[in-house]
This record gives C-alpha cells, sequence and structure tokens, in this order.
C-alpha cells in the first residue's frame, strides 16, 4: 500500500512504523516534543519567568550548568521552523491550516483572559479584550506572529525552492547568511540587519530555505549517531567560549562581558547546532510502536504548551508557584528545572487536549479552500 502524506500546519506527517494506520512521522514528531519541552526549559532561566539565570552566582557551579543547559536548550525554536520548512516545502498551500492556526492563537487569548476575569485575578476591560482578538497583530507572542507570517509567505518561498538549481539554492543561502548570521553575529547589539538575534521573519524565512535545501538535497550516507555526536560537540564546544569568556572577564572587568554573540538565534554556532539536532532525528528510526503512537498523540498538542505556559497571565500562577530561581544556588537546580518542566509541559498537554477535541468538527471544514479556489481563478482571468 502506497504511503499516505496527510497535511497540517507544525505536524509533518508520514507513514510511520505503526501497522494499519496512517500516521505522522515519529522521528520529527518527538523532535517536537523535546524542542518543546527544551523551550519550557530555557523559560525556567530567563527573567521574566523562572528567572534562574539573573539570579545564580556568576561563575558558579551552577551558573556554568544553567548556561550549558541553556545552549543546548536554545537549538529549539530552529529545530521547529526547520521541520515546518522540511515539509511544507513541498506541499500545496491551504487556507484551512492557516485558519486554524489563527483560530487556535485566538481561542487561547481570549479563553485564558476570560478565565482569569472570572477567577478575578484581573478587572475586565474593553481594551484588554480586544486585545485578546488581535494577538499576532499586536505581537503578543513575538513566535506565534513571526510564525504565523512565515505560513503566508511559504508558498512564495516554495515556488523558489522549486525553480532554483541547487548551486543557486546554495548560494543563496551563503549570501543570505554571511549578512544575517555571521556579519550580524559579528556587529553585535548594533544588529543594522533588523534580523532581531532570530527573532524575526527574515530568519525564519531563512531556516525555512535551508530546510528546504536539506528535504531536496540530504545527505543520508551519515547515522544518526554521527548527527548527535556534532550536535554534542558543538553545544560543548560553544559551553566552553561561554566558561572561558566568562570567567575571563569577570576577572578582568569584575563583571561578566561578552556574552551576547553565543545565545542568539541567529549565531552561526547556534544554527549549526540546531541543523545537527534536526538531522539527527532525520536519521532516527523509532520501532517500537507503542512508543510512536504517544508520541504522535503528543506532539500536535505542542504549539498549545506554547501559547498557554508563556501567556502573561497564565505566568502570574506558574512562576510564583514553582518559584524556579530559589532553586538557582542549590544543588538541586537541574533535577527541580526539569521537574518544574515536565510538570508545566504535561499540564498543558492535558489542556490543549481538551482543545483538539472541541477544534475536531473544524478539521472538516472545506470552504477556506474552496474559497481561495475561487479567488485564484478571478486573478488568473
Amino acid at each position: 500500500m502506497k504511503p499516505v502524506m496527510r497535511e497540517r500546519i507544525m505536524s509533518p506527517e508520514e507513514t510511520s512504523g505503526v501497522t494499519g494506520r496512517t500516521a505522522r512521522n515519529p522521528s520529527f514528531e518527538l523532535l517536537r516534543v523535546v524542542a518543546m519541552l527544551m523551550i519550557v526549559t530555557l523559560h525556567m532561566n530567563i527573567g521574566g519567568m523562572g528567572n534562574i539565570l539573573e539570579e545564580v552566582i556568576p561563575c558558579s557551579a551552577n551558573f556554568f550548568l544553567a548556561w550549558g543547559l541553556e545552549i543546548y536548550c536554545l537549538v529549539a525554536v530552529n529545530c521547529f521552523v526547520l521541520i515546518t520548512g522540511y515539509f511544507m516545502c513541498e506541499q500545496k498551500f491551504k487556507t484551512k491550516r492557516l485558519l486554524l492556526l489563527w483560530l487556535q492563537i485566538v481561542f487561547y487569548t481570549i479563553a485564558i483572559y476570560l478565565v482569569f476575569v472570572g477567577m478575578g485575578k484581573t478587572t475586565f476591560q474593553v481594551s484588554a479584550l480586544i486585545k485578546s482578538f488581535l494577538p499576532i497583530s499586536l505581537k503578543t507572542r513575538w513566535f506565534v506572529t513571526v510564525y504565523f507570517l512565515l505560513c503566508c509567505v511559504a508558498p512564495v518561498l516554495n515556488i523558489t525552492i522549486a525553480a532554483i538549481s541547487k548551486a543557486q539554492h546554495r548560494n543563496c543561502l551563503a549570501a543570505l547568511l554571511l549578512i544575517f548570521s555571521f556579519w550580524a553575529t559579528a556587529a553585535g547589539v548594533s544588529d543594522f540587519t533588523d534580523v532581531s538575534m532570530g527573532y524575526s521573519l527574515p530568519w525564519f524565512m531563512i531556516l525555512y530555505l535551508i530546510a528546504g535545501y536539506i528535504k531536496k538535497y540530504r545527505d543520508v550516507s551519515k547515522k544518526a549517531s554521527f548527527w548527535l555526536g556534532l550536535y554534542l560537540g558543538t553545544g560543548l564546544l560553544i559551553s566552553i567560549a561561554k566558561a572561558g569568556v566568562s570567567a575571563l572577564t569577570q576577572r578582568m572587568f569584575g563583571q561578566i562581558r561578552f556574552a551576547f554573540p553565543f545565545f542568539i538565534y541567529n549565531s552561526p554556532l547556534i544554527l549549526l547546532e540546531s541543523i545537527f539536532l534536526f538531522m539527527f532525528f532525520a536519521n532516527l528510526t523509532i520501532k517500537n510502536k507503542r512508543l510512536c503512537r504517544i508520541i504522535c498523540a503528543l506532539a500536535p498538542l505542542s504549539l498549545g504548551v506554547l501559547i498557554i505556559h508563556a501567556n502573561e497571565y497564565v505566568r502570574t500562577i506558574w512562576v510564583p508557584l514553582l518559584h524556579p530561581a530559589t532553586y538557582a544556588n542549590s544543588p538541586w537546580m537541574i533535577p527541580y528545572v526539569f521537574f518544574c518542566t515536565f510538570c508545566l509541559y504535561f499540564f498543558c498537554v492535558a489542556i490543549d487536549a481538551v482543545r483538539q477535541q472541541l477544534f475536531k468538527p473544524l478539521q472538516r471544514m472545506t470552504w477556506p479552500d474552496r474559497l481561495l479556489e475561487k479567488a485564484e481563478k478571478l486573478l488568473d482571468r
């Protein structure tokens, strides 16, 4: 029986090892799960959320452990975009996918706001309610806004990927990376390219083009262990560089300086680390059928985990409840970070599983794509 590829936003789907049914590719789905766990872990570290990096004693053992964890997890967002580009670059654009993505985002921003109003945690304001209807335009969560825009321009990127030769594709990427990765990173805080340290549409578009190149010309001769070794080695190299710079500047200036280039999404080393992890999962084979089913059930809930736990109202609940910064200088810091990450992840998964059931009837709608087809016919006249 010929494998069938189903299409859904942020849900790369191919035939897996689960017999008798068409399912998502479990290796890439596992990457989505791992990447979301990494994002939650990152949020345990950053200021405004877990705040561990703000509270840990500089150049202590926990300082280097926390930054090491940061370095290995910083690839998560890049990997999400690489997955999207890898599977969407050869797919036909579907209006329904974009609409469902928008509905999921708006559903959570409105529902969370109204729940917190009902709980008495915030006061009702018409302006706040209107803001809840416009999460993408108002950029309440940067990733959601930029990702949605990427999906809008994906058809243009797909045409480009399909039309250019391998040499043209390679040269195009080389030029873009020279400007937006190497040069932008070297320029530091000046950010003359407006790539915003990778928190931007131009960077997501570059990642999409990289994923398209991997899709068309991927080297399948290397085993998964080869790519895992490169990922771990690159992370170790960045960690050593960070430790050296931190220790040296602490001794010379009395404070840590010049760490900026190591910890931005468009840094050349972080990009390499992201690609190596992506390639590891691209070459990974998962044969356990039960594990495949669990992974493929969890992965579609990944975006929901991000939208829920990073929400400005939800943060006021889990941050003081878990208070990761309390353990910033404790021997139990790393175990506690993992504990908080898994608790928060599965709490959000449970919520999004309910939302998923509510949205099932919407999966069957066909009118958005029919409407787009009619619009295309009118434009072609």
